[in-house]
């Protein structure tokens, strides 16, 4: 498994979301950005091997954002590459200028985008073959609770947009349709809504011709509206697989025991539940206080540490477990992205670190993951398969 740094920057949730899960499934440790403010300041701090960067971002644009990477002496052997809707053929001469290695297309597709990883990072290496690309989650990620939301919210956030701009046709549209046109493409493609990403590229091109027909536009974003309203090709749930079921652990071997702490009772229930039928133990606390006191008497082999508790924070409680080498370990989970709360989870410790909203998918791989470092380190295996872990979810 890869074991490189991956900064992903992206203004579009899921996009973020789609990316980090095919690279956090082939191993690579990834961080995420969602404006150039913020990719620059984690260039900085992680100095990541390579940079997915979106070329359209609110603030700072993609294209400037590689040029000042490039031209800091420390951060100029970046390997950045572009992910953009567009034609690479209209954009390819100031991509290059930029120093971009290369491109992504959007929407992603998993094969591609870890082949051109590897690519870059590992030349040497073989391609990733079917192995890889039969590990890659377009499907599966796309059907949990928090990407349907992510869905529905874009459904929703799109009719509206349309709405609001059809009555001024054949006038002239907002500055911020061409930039809304180029995020529904990829966002559409992600989310399998591949009619809207076809009708808003087709937008996109109108937009940005030189002459533009308002009758073409006006048909265009009706299209785009019934479209948002009445989606037909997003992906059918998956089937769910017959007896699909963890196998039954080694007498000699015992579950590893979890600690979940977190002051959100609904977080609290569904970590829980999830952890539960991936085979491990696990132990709740409601607080920062109650948390320490498990910790110090029930020995879990990890925690799951909400950062924000009340009483001790998820901070403290990692700082004490070290302080007082308890061995544990520590995922942190926070609501907070800033890169600075990350590198103070590391520095105290921490093993891993998750921002909400997450999947609970990524939590029991992580949590695995994790386990399995540990478990090497002591020439041992009791932990359950995290594959099993991972295909016990319940539908979502």
């Amino acid at each position: 498994m890869a074991s490189e740094t991956i900064l992903i920057v992206d203004d579009v949730p899921v996009n973020l979301k789609v990316a980090s899960a095919i690279l956090r499934n082939e191993g690579y440790t990834v961080h995420l950005a969602s404006n150039g403010q913020e990719a620059l300041a984690a260039v900085a701090q992680v100095h990541p091997a390579l940079i997915l960067l979106d070329l359209s971002l609110p603030d700072i644009d993609g294209l400037e954002v590689a040029r000042r990477v490039k031209r800091d002496p420390l951060t100029r052997g970046t390997v950045i590459l572009a992910l953009t809707a567009y034609s690479p053929d209209e954009c390819a001469a100031e991509v290059k200028a930029a120093g971009f290695a290369g491109y992504l297309a959007k929407p992603l597709d998993a094969r591609a985008v870890i082949k051109k990883v590897v690519e870059y990072l590992r030349p040497q290496a073989a391609d990733p073959g079917p192995s890889s690309a039969s590990r890659a989650l377009p499907e599966n990620i796309l059907h949990n609770p928090e990407i349907e939301r992510l869905r529905r919210n874009f459904l929703a956030d799109g009719a509206r947009q349309c709405r609001r701009m059809l009555p001024l046709l054949p006038g002239s549209l907002p500055p911020e349709t061409k930039q809304l046109s180029h995020k529904w493409i990829g966002a559409a493609g992600a989310l399998g809504c591949h009619e809207i990403a076809g009708l808003a590229r087709k937008l996109d091109d109108m937009l940005r011709a030189v002459t533009r027909d308002p009758s073409a536009l006006l048909v265009t974003l009706q299209a785009l509206l019934d479209a948002f309203e009445q989606p037909v090709d997003t992906a059918p749930p998956p089937p769910v697989p017959a007896a699909v079921a963890p196998a039954a652990p080694k007498p000699a071997k015992r579950n590893p025991d979890v600690l979940i702490a977190d002051d959100d009772p609904n977080v609290r229930m569904v970590i829980k539940a999830v952890l539960e039928n991936g085979g491990f133990d696990v132990i709740v606390a409601e607080n920062g206080v109650e948390a320490l006191r498990l910790a110090r008497s029930r020995f879990p082999s990890a925690a799951i540490l909400d950062v924000n508790m009340p009483g001790i924070s998820g901070f403290a409680i990692l700082a004490k477990l070290r302080e007082e080498k308890i061995p544990i370990r520590v995922i942190l989970v926070t609501a907070r992205q800033q890169t600075n709360d990350v590198l103070q989870g590391f520095k105290l410790g921490a093993d891993d670190y998750i921002v909400k909203p997450f999947n609970p998918a990524e939590v029991v791989a992580r949590l695995a993951r994790v386990l399995e470092r540990s478990i090497e380190a002591r020439g041992g295996d009791s932990q359950p398969d995290p594959a099993l872990a991972v295909s016990a979810l319940p539908a979502g």
